[in-house]
Parts: C-alpha cells; sequence; structure tokens
C-alpha cells in the first residue's frame, strides 16, 4: 500500500507539473463550449422552442444537454492525458526501473491508474461546477442537491469505466507518436458518439447503432437524463409521453435497442 501511494503521488506530480499538459486535458472541453456557442446554441434552442418550449426552458434544455455531455468527454480525455505518462516512462526507459524493481507489475498498473481516477475526478468536478455556473448565469436552475450527488456518482463511474478500457489500449503502445494518434482520434469520436457536436438523433440510423456498443454512449445518456429532468418536465409538461421519449431518444437522453 505504501509502494503504492508513492507512485501515485509520483504521477499527479509528474502530471500537475507540466501545466501545458493540464491546459490541453481541458481545452477540448472549452472548444465545444466556444463551438456551442458561436454556431449550435441558437439553433437548438429555435427547434426546441418550436417543439413548444418557451425561450427560457429551451435555452436551460440545451445548456443541460451540452454540459451533461461535456462532463463525460472530459472524464475520458483527462483520462487519457494522465495514462500518458506511462507511454513517457517507457520512451525513456523509466517504466524498465519499476519492472526490475522489488514492485508488482499490478502495483506499477493501480499506480498509474489511481493517478487517473483521482486526477480526472478532480478536474471533472471542477468542470462540473463551472457548468453549472454557465447554466445560472444564462437563466437555467441548478440541480437539487440530491441531483448532484447522482451527477458526483456518475462522474467516477464514467472515470472507472472509460479509464480502464483506455488504459487497455495505452498498454499497447509503444511510442508517443501512436499514442498522440490514438489521443486525436479518441477525442474527435467521443464527441460524435456522446452526441455533443450534434445530436446524437442527427447521426444515421447505422451510425447510432454503432454508438450503442460503447460504454461512454451510456454514461452520457445517464447524466443526460439527471441534468435535463427539469427542464424537461417544464417544457413537455401536459405532454404525451410518446412525445418526451421520442424528443429524449433524439437528445441521446435515452437509448433503445429495437423496443427496449
Amino acid at each position: 500500500m505504501k509502494t503504492l501511494s508513492i507512485l501515485v503521488s509520483r504521477n499527479i506530480k509528474l502530471y500537475l507539473r507540466d501545466r501545458i499538459s493540464v491546459f490541453f486535458s481541458l481545452f477540448s472541453a472549452l472548444i465545444i463550449i466556444m463551438l456551442y456557442a458561436l454556431f449550435l446554441r441558437n439553433n437548438l434552442i429555435s427547434s426546441v422552442t418550436h417543439s413548444g418550449g418557451v425561450v427560457r426552458y429551451a435555452s436551460w434544455l440545451v445548456d443541460s444537454w451540452l454540459m451533461a455531455g461535456i462532463i463525460v468527454v472530459n472524464s475520458i480525455t483527462v483520462s487519457l492525458g494522465v495514462l500518458g505518462l506511462m507511454i513517457s516512462d517507457q520512451t525513456e526507459n523509466k517504466l524498465r526501473s519499476f519492472l526490475i524493481a522489488p514492485i508488482r507489475r499490478s502495483t506499477i498498473v493501480s499506480g498509474y491508474l489511481v493517478s487517473a481516477w483521482i486526477i480526472g475526478s478532480a478536474l471533472t468536478i471542477l468542470t462540473f461546477i463551472l457548468g453549472e455556473v454557465y447554466i445560472k448565469i444564462n437563466g437555467g436552475e441548478l440541480l437539487s442537491f440530491s441531483q448532484m450527488l447522482k451527477v458526483t456518482g456518475l462522474i467516477f463511474l464514467n472515470l472507472f469505466s472509460g479509464s480502464s478500457i483506455i488504459f487497455f489500449f495505452v498498454a499497447l503502445m509503444k511510442t508517443n507518436s501512436a499514442f498522440q494518434t490514438f489521443s486525436s482520434v479518441l477525442g474527435t469520436l467521443i464527441g460524435f458518439i456522446a452526441g455533443i457536436y450534434i445530436p446524437i438523433g442527427v447521426l444515421s440510423v447505422s451510425i447510432q447503432n454503432i454508438t450503442k456498443f460503447v460504454p461512454a454512449t451510456y454514461g452520457v445518456t445517464l447524466t443526460r437524463q439527471v441534468f435535463m429532468d427539469k427542464p424537461i418536465s417544464q417544457i413537455f409538461a401536459g405532454a404525451p409521453e410518446a412525445a418526451i421519449v421520442k424528443f429524449e431518444k433524439f437528445f441521446g437522453a435515452q437509448v433503445f435497442i429495437g423496443d427496449y
């Protein structure tokens, strides 16, 4: 346990020492917010307004839709950035030193994963707080305390799932160039899979079916159900259940496989 804590502390310090790396771990979220504010927000608000929602609730809804997606994407990209330390250690032959030392391989692996969970949790929760501030500034309402606890739990769940899967792929890489390529591809794909750049209902049926085999899809869906619960109840007050389900399916707050 002491060895693990030393490795975790070492990885966290190395990651935080590189401030540029920390910045770029959050940079994808900043880019998404800027693109959303400049090009998507007004169009999405208009589409929701045409569905019968007033502007105030419509803006609250689409802002909540975006922030839920950003939280999940951020948990994945931050974890990826932290796990990049393993590639750096490998290319600089530091990992070889660990392997010949009297340290279990499982402890070395756990050191990287626990570091990713701790840093990912801290930065993703910070993103969550800033997201709530953004929603409030734009006329929305803050989540209730119980909803905040649910989102926090989902952040931990998404981090555990995402970082564990990412670790499998990172462990197969031997060079920084391979890792950088993987990071670029994953960062681009996850935005579409999570339905961040556009609502998932806009994608073709075949692409939508592919996203159902990606664990992150369900993390985004569960998070959006919490974020979008209040604004949807306001906009669709008195509406039939079928209309609500259709809307949630289009915006990625519901996932269907067949009729399930």
